[in-house]
């Protein structure tokens, strides 16, 4: 069985007591005005760009074959209704400036990595029903 995310975040320690590691789900239907995850709301899968991140290569455009990749002068501008999130832009991009968020991957892939932190949830209470605030 498989499932779409698009973020593991280890060592999670916000938003309550103890060490956990979050799974992110692609496609959720709320569209909550307070949403911190807006890139969670579409399933399919999309590009995520951080422009403090862009080296001004352009080298992601040069490989989009859909011109969904506009070079600006400083940066790129991604065109959402051309980009069909093969994720070629995000494999090019030296500066990282470019993610893909949403992957398939089975239970049993996110299991093993969860289970590599399980010293940290062991030791620090694990996020479990006891809440410090």
């Amino acid at each position: 069985m498989k499932g779409r995310i698009f973020r593991i975040q280890r060592f999670s320690i916000h938003d309550g007591y103890g060490i956990r590691t979050t799974v992110f789900l692609k496609g959720c239907p709320l569209h909550c005005v307070w949403c911190h995850n807006p890139e969670s709301q579409s399933f399919e899968p999309e590009v995520g760009y951080k422009a403090e991140k862009c080296l001004s290569c352009h080298k992601c455009a040069e490989v989009c074959d859909r011109g969904a990749i506009i070079p600006a002068e400083i940066g790129i501008e991604i065109n959402r209704e051309m980009c069909d999130g093969c994720g070629k832009c995000v494999e090019a991009c030296s500066g990282r400036a470019l993610e893909m968020f949403g992957k398939d991957v089975s239970v049993e892939e996110v299991i093993a990595l969860v289970e590599r932190d399980r010293v940290f949830y062991e030791n620090s209470g694990g996020g479990g029903d006891v809440f410090r605030w």
